[in-house]
């Protein structure tokens, strides 16, 4: 029930004229591609990774993400246990880089 909910409000988010592309629908996005993984639907998985790769696109690639660490690495480590387990090239690592800045480092 709560899925539905959220793809239905994500479906209205995405389909505004002046959309613009937040942290939070990333997460969405992110979030939704990870539970249906997590549920082994592997056709849902698929098309939520792809859709996040374009929302991610749209808004500059990675390296807009470059401040955005956990987002970042959510969607990198998804991308590649997806393609690992389906055989499939990863998205995100098309263009041999992540970002051009230097991670964020956490204080020891």
């Amino acid at each position: 029930m709560h899925v539905n909910k959220t793809l239905v409000l994500l479906q209205k988010k995405l389909a505004e004229t002046n959309l613009v592309i937040t942290d939070s629908t990333i997460f969405t996005v992110l979030a939704l591609a990870m539970l249906s993984g997590a549920l082994d639907d592997l056709e849902a998985t698929k098309k939520h990774i792809h859709g996040l790769y374009q929302l991610i696109k749209l808004r500059g690639g990675m390296e807009a993400l470059a401040r955005k660490y956990a987002l970042q690495i959510k969607g990198c480590r998804l991308d590649l246990r997806f393609a690992l387990k389906t055989g499939s090239k990863p998205l995100f690592f098309a263009d041999d880089r992540v970002s051009k800045h230097e991670p964020l480092r956490y204080p020891e």
